[in-house]
Order: structure tokens, then sequence, then C-alpha cells
């Protein structure tokens, strides 16, 4: 019981010192709450993944509105953007990190007053060195807000600043390390047009193991193939070391791709939505391929021009070297792939004169990009588009005896009737350049294609019933188009003249000159003439190696 009491009599005494006043002669108070600062911007910049890669790095200079002499440097992880985007600062917490270990929503300090990077704070033009606190950052329409409660020794630096925020761009890639391959392929594309001998072209394509849509595309120039029905049947991989000239004349070289929208030969090419959006265009290096018994192994050392493609605008940034690509153990199986069969079927140069009959319609690509299907055929065919499955992807029914077909496929600037001359772009790859002939993409289907499908380029081809009573491309008749030219001239408001010029891979030619009733404004496809622009499928996407089955694809 006296225990108790004791406990009593002490939390009453605790109480009555609690209710005195204190004795202001026994010293100092607590510190008072450290006074915000306004803060202008003096000037923000983003350095790109210069520190790490996925990492942006940024740079916001501030200055005390109210004494010039008070500086304040933060120096920021955030997440790195695009290089076809604008820098914008990721909005949260920032907590305290390092430079040698960046995530995302940290910030690092400078080790001493004399470091050019690193946040640091300017008291009257000293160095303060930061040793802790958080950096506050909220992003809206009119710009940012950001606050800052840092800690400096038993200093406390709190402050404000909000308004517009323009990053200056002076980006760099992050430090680039060795890529893994995780899956390849290997095609034989045909004949090499612009070397003094005949050369044929092989397609070496890889992915990066850690980034399905990270992929290089390597073209080899090789011996051309003479042997056998086609003559890709007996093309092997080459072994040896294969430099990048500008202009190859000989076999055993590799063949970079210039600065063109409409020619990619060799690129390291990232993807977006299905679409090439960024990557490095081959310009010089070295490939090196060995083979140790039935595999083979792929190395790279290559150097190009940075690239992005914006609204379909191709834009070119900095020198890139040491691109290097490793690929180990490969096996291609005894022959590559053979994308020129059936490549063509001609024997001599076809002049049409008897396809009277006509189908087009126009598909946007993007906002600002369309693709036009022109199809000729005889008036013993039939092609509709009245079924289920034409909005969704295109698909045309056929019907009649059969007869010899003519298709181009256009991409133009407008939904409105393309005229001009088009001239053919020769790539397999789908770059859908406006203003260019789409060269037939044989690719589609492995070895063949959708002959009436979207996006697979121009072709000419017989169809008929086949031995199953079902319509059908007949063997023995079809060219993929790969060079040549389409000229559009209009007539009149409703018709135009369509000359076109086109080459198979042997160079026999492919023309015609045909009238095609159509509105000058746009596509009509009712009574009532109502315009419709279809959106293309979302099919546009990285080249897919798992959905090329049967055909010799690699995983590792």
């Amino acid at each position: 019981m006296k225990k108790y009491f004791l406990m009593c009599a002490t939390l009453v005494a605790a109480l009555n010192m609690m209710s005195c006043k204190p004795d202001t002669t026994d010293g100092p108070g607590p510190d008072p709450q450290p006074k915000e600062t306004k803060f202008n911007l003096d000037e923000a910049v983003y350095y790109g993944e210069k520190i790490a890669k996925d990492v942006g790095y940024y740079t916001i200079n501030l200055v005390d509105a109210n004494n010039s002499s008070n500086k304040l440097r933060l120096d920021m992880f955030a997440t790195a953007v695009e290089p076809t985007a604008k820098p914008k600062l990721t909005a949260g917490t920032y907590n305290l990190g390092t430079v040698t270990e960046p995530t995302t929503k940290t910030f690092f300090v400078a080790a001493n007053g004399e470091e050019t990077q690193g946040t640091l704070y300017w008291n009257d033009g000293t160095p303060v060195l930061i040793s802790g606190g958080t950096i506050n950052v909220q992003s809206a329409a009119a710009g940012y807000t950001i606050k800052v409660e840092l800690t400096a020794g038993d200093q406390t630096i709190k402050g404000k600043f909000s308004g517009a925020i323009e990053f200056k761009d002076e980006r760099e890639d992050a430090p680039r390390t060795a890529i893994t391959t995780g899956a390849y392929m290997a095609q034989y594309l045909g004949e090499y047009a612009l070397a003094n001998e005949q050369l044929g072209q092989l397609l070496i394509l890889m992915q990066d193991a850690d980034n399905q849509n990270q992929q290089l595309q390597l073209n080899l120039t090789i011996a051309y193939p003479t042997e056998g029905d086609y003559p890709a049947d007996y093309v092997t991989i080459p072994t040896g070391t294969f430099e990048v000239v500008a202009n190859p004349q000989q076999a055993g070289q590799v063949i970079p791709t210039t600065n063109q929208a409409d020619e990619t030969y060799s690129a390291e090419i990232v993807y977006k939505n299905g679409m090439p959006a960024y990557g490095v265009l081959i310009q010089g290096g070295s490939v090196t391929i060995t083979k140790e018994g039935e595999k083979y192994n792929i190395t790279t050392d290559l150097e190009g021009t940075k690239f992005t493609i914006t609204n379909n605008k191709l834009e070119f940034g900095k020198e890139v070297t040491g691109i290097e690509w490793n690929l180990t153990d490969a096996n291609f199986g005894e022959y590559v792939l053979d994308m020129t069969a059936p490549v063509s079927m001609l024997t001599e140069d076809l002049h049409l004169e008897n396809l009277s009959s006509s189908f087009f319609d126009v598909w946007g690509v993007t906002q600002t990009s369309f693709l036009w299907r022109i199809i000729f055929h005889e008036d013993t065919l039939s092609l509709s588009s009245q079924n289920d499955y034409y909005n969704q992807d295109g698909t045309l029914y056929v019907g009649g005896e059969g007869g010899d077909v003519l298709m181009v496929q256009l991409i133009s600037g407008s939904e409105k009737f393309p005229t001009g001359t088009f001239d053919m772009e020769s790539s397999y790859d789908y770059l859908y350049p406006v203003g260019k002939t789409q060269s037939g993409k044989p690719i589609i289907n492995i070895g063949g294609a959708d002959p009436l499908g979207l996006g697979v380029g121009s072709w000419y081809f017989n169809i008929g019933p086949n031995d199953a009573e079902q319509m059908a491309t007949l063997v023995g008749a079809g060219a993929v188009c790969k060079q040549g030219s389409v000229k559009i001239d209009a007539v009149d408001a409703s018709s135009y003249l369509i000359d076109i010029e086109l080459f198979d891979k042997y160079g026999h030619t492919i023309t015609g000159t045909f009238t095609l009733a159509a509105s000058q404004e746009s596509a009509t496809f009712s009574s009532t003439d109502k315009p419709v622009v279809r959106m293309m499928p979302n099919t546009l996407k990285p080249y897919s190696f798992e959905s090329h089955n049967g055909i010799p694809v690699a995983f590792r």
C-alpha cells in the first residue's frame, strides 16, 4: 500500500511541475522551425541513361527568390524516357540514394563542395553538404511543384518551387553491355541488286534474350546460289569475319543501312506497339561466324547511327559504337529458309491487258499514313467484301471460274485517293513508308502469302479452284514484285489512270495500264458514297519467332 501511495505522489508532483512556468534563465528554448525558402528555376537538364540503363538522370538548379547567393542543385534519378519522348520528371517522393547504385525516385549528394554532380546547397555562396532528407515532386498540366526538406548536419533546408520546367535534353546512352541472343533464324532473300557482280542476300535475325522487342538484323552478301529448283536450295550459313562495307561488291560482306527510311538492311531495332520505334542503323564494324560441329557461334562488333521514327518521320542522332551481340551453339539446320520460293514462276515478261475488273479499299496504318489496296482482276473472278471478317482484317471472298490477279499496295499520307509516282520499297520489314509501293512479302505465310491480305505488298498471281474445289492461288503462276513503280494520274474527278511497271526477282517485267473509277475525295464503299477508312488490325508486331512453326527457328 505504501508503494502505491508513493507512485501517486510522484505523479502529482510531476503534474505540478508541468503546470509551472519554465525558468527562462536555465538556457535557450527549442530551435524554431526552419523557414521555407521560395525557389526560382535557374536550369534543368536531362542526361538520359548516362549513369545506368533504364534510370534517367535529372539535374535541377534552383535559386533563392530573395537571395541569389543561396542556390540548390538537385541531382535525381527517375524513370528514363524513351528516345522519342520529351524528358519528364517522375512524380513522387525521392529519398537519399547513391550514384553507384542508382534507382528511380532517389537523389544522390555531392561528397565535397567542388564536385560538379550531386545534390548540394550553397548558403551565401558557401557549399553546404547534404546528408539526408526528402524531395517531393508533384506534376500537373501547368508544371511541377517541388518541395524539399533536406538535412545538412544539424541544419534543415526547407523550400518550394512551383512552375513549368523545360528540361534541356543532353541525354546519353547507358554504357552498353554485350547482348545475349534468345531466339534466332536465317533467311535467304534473293539477289542483292546493287552489286556489280551477282550476289545473294542472307538475313540473320536475332532477338534479345531479355527484351523480345529488341532485335538485330544482319544482311550478308553470299555467293549467288545456282543449283536446285529454286536458287536457295543449297544456301548454308557461311563462316568467317564479315566487314560492313558501304557498297558491297563481293560475297562475305555486311550490307549497311544508309540514312533512308525505305531500306533496312542491317539494323538494331526496338519495337513499340508492333512498329519500329528507334534503334541503330548499322554502318560499320564486323560480324564473326564460326562453326563447331553442327553448331554456329556469332559475335558482333558493330557501330552506326541512332534513329527514331515519330509519326512516320525518320530522325537521326548520335554515333553508337560497341554494339555487341553473342549467339552460341546455334543450330540453323542444313539449309537456311528460302524466302524467294515462290518468288516467281515467270519465265518471260508479262503484259496484262485482260484485267477489266477492279477492287480497292483504304486502311489507316497510323493517323497520318494510309495503306491503299488496289486489285485488278479478270471478270471471270469476283471479289467481295460482304462477309463477317472484312471489317476485322480485310478478308475478301473470292468466287468465279478463276483468272489472273494483280494486287498493288501503296502508302499515302492522306485518305484522298493517291496520285503521283510510288516507287517500290524492297524491304521485307514492315516500315510502311509514305509515298512508296509495298514490295511483296512472302514472309507472311512461310514462303507463300495470303494473296489478298493487308500489308503483304504487291503480287501477281492466278486464282482458281484447286483439287478440293476451293479457290486458291495456283502453283506455277505467281510472282513476288520486288522492284518497279506505280504511277497514278487523275483523268477527271471520278477516274484515274494507273500505269504499273513491276519486276520479279529474275528481272521479268509485269506491266499494265488500267483505268479505275473512284471518288477524288476519298474511298467509297456504299451506294450513298459515304467515305470509310478502317484502321488496320493490330497485327503489326516485332518479327515473331514463335509464330513461324515448321521453319528453322531456334530458341536459347
